[in-house]
């Protein structure tokens, strides 16, 4: 069974994803833009009223793609599936919810 993050990508499109500046690495480079903090810098795509990571191919809820999973910051870190580890993640479940997928169940896994 492939991985439901493999078909959904709704995280990716749903909240800005600000970070601690230090947290930037020569892979994500690129991918950052400020932050309304000299501290923080943001995901490209993610800073306005419709965000959608750049990084992020494919379409949501058919086919997703992270292009710097590898080396994503910490908020993309802390999303997880739900039921992937054994329980629920509200935040993955309100980007499914967000997109109109449906929430993911224990047995999608």
């Amino acid at each position: 069974m492939a991985h439901p993050c493999l078909t959904c990508g709704a995280c990716c499109a749903t909240w800005p994803v600000q970070f601690a500046r230090s947290e930037v690495t020569q892979a994500l480079r690129a991918y950052v833009v400020a932050a309304p903090t000299p501290r923080h810098r943001v995901l490209k795509g993610t800073e306005g009223d419709a965000p959608r990571c750049v990084a992020l191919g494919g379409a949501i809820g058919e086919r997703s793609r992270c292009a710097i999973y590898a080396h994503r910051p910490s908020p993309c870190v802390d999303v997880q599936a739900s039921w992937e580890h054994g329980e629920r993640d509200p935040t993955c479940d309100e980007a499914r919810e967000h997109h109109g997928l449906a929430r993911l169940r224990p047995s999608d896994w």
